[in-house]
């Protein structure tokens, strides 16, 4: 039957009449049919229960199945940006070499004739370029330009926008059965709401990390805050009214509200912790809590991971990912306590990240970046420190951008009785002892005193007096005078000296047997012996 007419069925009312030649022809149209509808339907199936982290994968290979059955030499799924300003080709497949195409251009500019026809959700077939209008002229140059002569441009639109779209080109001219284009927009269909379920299954695992993350900074803020607490349960604010304190508070004020590094030096008692968190208190960064890093207990081998975090199996025994100290006090104020322990090798890390803000936790390439203000204090000489080469002289410099020394105890001996005042209150409140008389003779003796360990030797004796005082008038019992000596460095051989010379006094001078000093100080007689003489300890002469 020679152009004999036929009506097929394409779809909920739609129809097309097509012609042909003969009985096979219509056999071989009715048998792609039914592969191309058994290959749109394989295809959907794939994307049944598709996990998010498999959707780009299946949607090339499904894009590369349709490249196989339609022969063509492109396929690609587009995609409008935010700004409609640009298409993005989002995926793709191609027969052999892909073409120098890029991945994004301005349809508008590139192809004006088919963005206006796509606008209006209307599909372009083009199955040669001599059959474009004059006014697609910028558009058949376009694609001349990308060896294209014959394209399929099947619009896809999501809640009446176009926003996708799929493409078939070919190198050579061809025409594209129009009953297939219904099947393609299902198809596309297919894809975007596969691509929209994945955007909101990241964006739902997104905010699940990030409520992770903000609950592991709750939690490692509150471990740190739950330690630092049982150190600063004592006495809540600065107390002192001498010269030498008021210098203090001036220079508190000055550097508070600025985010200026600051460097605390002053011996060790003096109260240097409480400077620190009296300039956090007073700046902008008040409303987070200032986290502590205790440079002198945090053993080397674990300091590391302490500041800057670590991954899970950074190292043997990490078992699960921490947060450092550094990510704890993000936008708010770090202290290092005692600085000048921090090991040489770590030093350098320190310095990176006072200059730059960033870091990588252990076990991890990402960089994380902070705002966090550091606050230094030692009781050491960071100079000589630098000189005798146990402190890098780069970091130094960038810690000592403002100074404040604390004064000693002996040099502000005017705070004392303020001072004794406010202890004797917490300790005498805490123990249920009206203490309420304070002889002026003690404190004169407390004002005599060196107190070579400062404020907290003085909280210390405070203490022990309120516990032996048994009546309403304090009764204190200062330190051995020993401790009244100038606070001078011993040398290793004087507190040997002192050390065997006790010994020998507390059993009488007698060195042998299971009483003697050499039992007690665990050494050989003969040892004793000749430690004794090296230190010129000399037994002394029995009376006769």
């Amino acid at each position: 039957m020679a152009k004999d007419n036929l009506i097929l069925y394409k779809g909920v009312n739609e129809y097309k009449r097509l012609s042909f030649d003969s009985d096979l022809d219509i056999e071989n149209n009715y048998a792609e049919q039914v592969k191309f509808e058994k290959l749109i339907s394989d295809i959907s199936v794939q994307f049944i229960n598709i996990h998010p982290d498999q959707v780009h994968a299946t949607i090339n290979h499904a894009l590369n199945q349709l490249l196989l059955f339609f022969d063509v030499d492109g396929c690609q799924l587009l995609r409008e940006s935010a700004d409609r300003s640009t298409f993005q080709m989002t995926h793709c497949a191609y027969k052999g070499t892909r073409p120098q195409l890029p991945n994004a251009f301005n349809l508008k500019k590139v192809f004006p004739w088919s963005s206006q026809k796509l606008s209006r959700n209307e599909v372009v077939s083009i199955s040669s370029l001599a059959d474009l209008p004059p006014e697609a002229s910028v558009d058949k140059s376009s694609h001349e330009k990308w060896l294209s002569q014959a394209i399929l441009d099947v619009p896809i639109s999501v809640q009446g926008s176009v926003d996708f779209g799929i493409v078939l080109s070919s190198k050579t001219e061809r025409k594209w059965p129009q009953e297939y284009i219904p099947r393609l927009r299902l198809i596309g269909e297919v894809f975007v709401n596969a691509l929209l379920h994945r955007k909101a299954y990241k964006k739902l695992q997104d905010s699940y990390a990030e409520v992770k993350r903000l609950k592991n900074l709750l939690q490692a803020e509150n471990e740190y805050l739950h330690v630092q607490m049982k150190g600063t349960a004592g006495y809540s604010a600065i107390i002192g009214q001498s010269a030498a304190m008021n210098d203090v508070m001036k220079n508190i004020q000055q550097v508070a509200l600025l985010n200026s590094t600051v460097l605390i030096q002053g011996e060790t008692g003096t109260g240097k912790e409480l400077i620190a968190r009296a300039i956090h208190n007073l700046s902008h960064r008040r409303e987070k809590k200032m986290i502590k890093v205790d440079c002198t207990s945090l053993p080397p081998s674990l300091i590391e991971g302490e500041l800057f975090g670590r991954e899970k199996g950074a190292y043997t025994g990490a078992l699960c990912a921490q947060l450092g100290r550094f990510e704890v006090a993000d936008g708010s104020t770090l202290f290092f306590d005692e600085i000048g322990e921090l090991p040489l090798e770590l030093q350098g890390k320190l310095l990176r990240v006072i200059q730059d803000r960033e870091f990588e936790r252990l076990g991890s390439t990402k960089t994380v970046r902070v705002n966090v203000r550091i606050i230094a204090a030692t009781n050491r000489s960071l100079v000589e420190e630098v000189q005798k080469g146990r402190f890098r002289e780069d970091l130094f410099y960038r810690l000592n951008v403002f100074q404040i020394f604390v004064p000693p105890l002996r040099e502000r001996i005017e705070d004392i009785p303020l001072l004794m005042e406010a202890f004797i209150s917490e300790f005498a409140k805490e123990m249920g002892k009206p203490i309420r008389k304070i002889p002026s003779a003690v404190i004169n003796e407390m004002q005599r005193y060196h107190w070579p360990g400062n404020i907290r030797e003085l909280r210390n004796v405070i203490e022990n007096s309120v516990i032996t005082s048994s009546t309403a008038t304090l009764n204190v019992k200062l330190p051995q005078k020993r401790s009244m000596m100038p606070n001078r460095a011993q040398s290793f051989k004087d507190v040997e000296h002192q050390h065997i010379k006790a010994m020998l006094e507390k059993t009488n001078w007698r060195i042998k047997g299971p009483q003697g000093a050499a039992t007690l100080l665990d050494l050989k007689p003969s040892t004793l012996y000749n430690k004794m003489k090296r230190l010129q300890i000399s037994m002394p002469k029995r009376k006769k």
